[in-house]
């Protein structure tokens, strides 16, 4: 067996040795390596489309962890991001104060520039203090203590006044706050009710969701006409990593189906305001689902058709089916293939249950 490079060059073939096989390498070879017809293009393996996405090259070089207790502590909603790294930095010991070993052989003086009596360590320094701690080390200048005492009450002022407590239960915390002068509200929550909207005389429903965990994602769809009975599901595992790419996939699965079973009306419920705003033109989805999207309008062209958004407590199909977990995998046009719990969620919803929600009152 020859080197490729041995036998073949720009002038074309040049086999060294007549062996009875060389002439069933070179035909090999040039039907599958050398057809000009072929379009070769990248495939970036870390996404399962070939896609690259900074996500997944994070994903593929990054040693993944389980969540620690306090992340969401430090990296929430509206976090300043200076003190949310200081934060960060402390959990994990790395802030660089005197006792550090990098200073170990430059700092003569591990006493800290602030009180000059104790030993610089990171529970001896945060935020304001550490701010502090920087100006008379590095700037030569210093503030007054009453001033830094005085700068640590506003940044702790300013963070609580921000905050919204939706629990009522919770006005002990207000109760705390109010006697050092800080006004916390509380506000309640508003109950509202959610169930499976009925359908127009020769109108179909389609259902989809999406979910992501660290082993991977998952779509689900269930087709079902106007007295509420299934006529499509399906549920499929992806190696997805962004949720909302995820919600665009699932929608545009279930309009195939629909398109293959010639339906001419159809009304597309999912619990992604994003995907409902993509396919409606109203946000730029991810570049790579455009492709996807525009073949979803393509089928679509040819119904009467509407998509609008449901709470998740109104999805509750879609959303098993969606679930890597879900028993059932594939498509079915048969009840008596899917799981019974399932059948359950579809007969609550053919009943106009109504499920309860609980929504922030503005």
């Amino acid at each position: 067996m020859k080197c490729l490079g041995e036998i073949h060059s720009k002038e074309g073939w040049n086999p060294i040795v007549n062996k009875p096989s060389l002439n069933q390498e070179k035909s090999i070879l040039q039907r599958s390596l050398f057809q000009e017809e072929d379009e070769n293009r990248a495939f970036w393996k870390p996404n399962i489309d070939g896609y690259f996405s900074v996500k997944s090259a994070w994903n593929s070089i990054r040693q993944q962890n389980v969540v620690v207790p306090w992340a969401s502590s430090v990296w929430f909603p509206g976090h300043v991001p200076r003190q949310a790294l200081i934060t960060w930095k402390v959990l994990h010991m790395k802030l660089l104060t005197r006792d550090h070993p990098i200073f170990c052989n430059r700092v003569m003086d591990d006493r800290c520039p602030l009180c000059n009596s104790e030993k610089e360590t990171i529970n001896h320094l945060f935020f304001r203090l550490w701010r502090e701690r920087n100006l008379r080390i590095f700037e030569k200048k210093s503030n007054h203590k009453t001033r830094i005492l005085r700068f640590i009450l506003d940044d702790v002022l300013t963070r609580v006044n921000s905050l919204t407590l939706w629990d009522s239960n919770e006005v002990h915390k207000v109760a705390v706050a109010n006697h050092f002068g800080y006004k916390l509200s509380v506000k309640e929550k508003e109950l509202q009710f959610c169930c499976w909207l009925p359908l127009e005389l020769g109108e179909f429903k389609l259902n989809t969701d999406a979910s992501l965990v660290d082993e991977g994602g998952g779509i689900g769809g269930i087709l079902r006409n106007k007295d509420g009975e299934i006529i499509h599901v399906f549920s499929k595992n992806t190696d997805g990593d962004e949720i909302f790419a995820l919600e665009i996939q699932a929608i545009c699965e279930g309009v195939a189906v629909a398109k293959s079973l010639g339906i001419t009306s159809l009304w597309i419920e999912a619990d992604s305001s994003f995907a409902v705003n993509s396919f409606n033109k109203r946000s730029l989805p991810p570049w790579k689902k455009i492709p996807s999207i525009q073949r979803a309008w393509t089928n679509l062209a040819g119904m009467k058709w509407r998509i609008t958004h449901i709470w998740r407590e109104g999805n509750m199909a879609a959303d098993f089916l969606s679930k890597r977990e879900c028993p059932f995998k594939g498509h079915s046009t048969s009840q008596m293939t899917v799981p019974d719990e399932l059948l359950a969620i579809v007969k609550s919803d053919r009943e106009r249950t109504k499920y309860l929600r609980l929504k922030n009152r503005n």
